[in-house]
C-alpha cells in the first residue's frame, strides 16, 4: 500500500468512510493500536498501526493484538470498525493472552475469547471449541464493541481471573458470556482475520468510538483507563475530535 498523501488519496477515493477513519487513525496514539511485534505476517498494519489490512491470501487465519492490555480488575471496552470483508463474515473480535498463536482463530484455544462476524461466540472448556449462535451477522460498515469486566474468580483461586464479557453491534448489545482465564497473563484485544478481503480500523481511543454510548456501566474504561461515561458527558466543544461526523450509511460486502 502506498503512502504518500496523494496516493493515499487514491487509495480511499471509492470510499470517504475509510478515509474518515484513517484521518481519526492518524490523530490517534499509536499505542492505542494494534501492535506490530504481535502480529501475524499476512496482516500489513498502516495508519500508525491502526489499520489491520490481510495482505497474504494463503492459509487460513491471521491475528494480531493490541499494544495495551484490559485494564485488570475493571471493565473496559474497546471498539473496532470493519471497513471491509468477504460476505458470509470471516472477522472475529475478542481477547486473548499472548499464549494464542497468531496462526490461530481467538477463541478456538484456551485463554481466548472471540465472536465472529457470522454471529457466533467462540470459547474453548476443557480443550473443546463451544460455538454459541448470538442471532445476528454483522456486515462491513459494522462497528463491534466488546465490554469485558475482569476480577478474580475467587479469593483463593491465585490466579485464575473471571471475564464477563458482552459483545455489541452498532450500539446494540448481542449477548453476553461468562470465561476463566487462568495463569494470570494479561489479556489483549485480538482480531483474526479469515476473510481474504479484511480490512478492520481499532476504535481504542476513547476519542473515535462510535457507539461507546450503548456502555451502560458507569465504571467503564478504555484501554488506557479513561472513564467512558466521563467522556460522553463533555459538551462537543471540548472533544478532540467528533467521530460523529463520519458517514455512517451502510457499507457494501464484496
Amino acid at each position: 500500500m502506498p503512502h504518500t498523501a496523494l496516493a493515499t488519496a487514491r487509495v480511499y477515493a471509492n470510499d470517504p468512510k475509510e478515509f474518515n477513519y484513517s484521518v481519526l487513525a492518524r490523530l490517534s496514539s499509536s499505542s492505542l493500536g494494534f501492535n506490530p511485534n504481535d502480529c501475524h505476517t499476512g496482516i500489513e498494519l498502516l495508519e500508525k498501526n491502526h489499520y489491520a489490512v490481510r495482505v497474504d491470501p494463503k492459509g487460513l487465519y491471521k491475528t494480531v493484538r493490541s499494544v495495551l492490555p484490559l485494564v485488570e480488575n475493571s471493565k473496559s471496552y474497546f471498539e473496532v470498525y470493519i471497513t471491509k470483508q468477504e460476505k458470509g463474515g470471516g472477522i472475529c473480535v475478542g481477547i486473548s493472552t499472548k499464549e494464542l498463536p497468531i496462526s490461530c482463530l481467538v477463541g478456538t484455544r484456551p485463554n481466548s475469547v472471540g465472536f465472529s462476524t457470522s454471529g457466533n461466540a467462540i470459547q474453548t472448556v476443557d480443550g473443546k471449541e463451544a460455538w454459541s449462535n448470538l442471532g445476528r451477522t454483522v456486515n462491513a460498515g459494522s462497528v463491534v464493541g466488546c465490554l469485558v469486566s475482569l476480577s478474580p474468580a475467587k479469593e483463593d483461586a491465585g490466579s485464575e481471573v473471571q471475564a464477563e464479557l458482552s459483545f455489541f453491534v452498532d450500539g446494540k448489545e448481542l449477548g453476553s458470556l461468562s470465561y476463566k482465564f487462568v495463569g494470570g497473563l494479561p489479556l489483549y484485544p485480538t482480531l483474526s482475520l479469515f476473510s481474504r478481503e479484511g480490512r478492520v480500523f481499532s476504535l481504542f481511543d476513547v476519542n473515535d468510538m462510535m457507539s461507546a454510548h450503548a456502555v451502560k456501566d458507569e465504571g467503564a474504561v478504555s484501554l488506557d483507563g479513561k472513564s467512558i461515561k466521563a467522556h460522553l458527558e463533555r459538551p462537543a466543544s471540548q472533544l478532540v475530535r467528533s467521530p460523529s461526523q463520519i458517514d455512517r450509511s451502510p457499507a457494501v460486502d464484496t
